[in-house]
């Protein structure tokens, strides 16, 4: 790792929680890109279980409920 790198890592992970989260947010969309692949898979996904939900299929179960399992 070169050395202005570790500095970087080594301030970063001093950092509180919070503020570490929210380098990570920054940093994130420029480290990953999307694949659009994938992107399309999940948005089909999404819109079959809404399908699903807003046709009956899906049973929708409370927050409450799944706390309480």
């Amino acid at each position: 790792m070169q050395s202005q790198t570790a500095e970087i890592l080594k301030a970063a992970l001093s950092l509180p929680p919070e503020e570490l989260q929210e380098l990570w947010a920054g940093l994130l969309p420029h480290v990953m890109e999307p694949d659009p692949e994938i992107e399309a898979s999940w948005t089909e996904e999404a819109h079959r279980r809404w399908l699903d939900v807003e046709s009956g299929r899906s049973e929708l179960i409370s927050w409450d409920d799944v706390k309480g399992l």
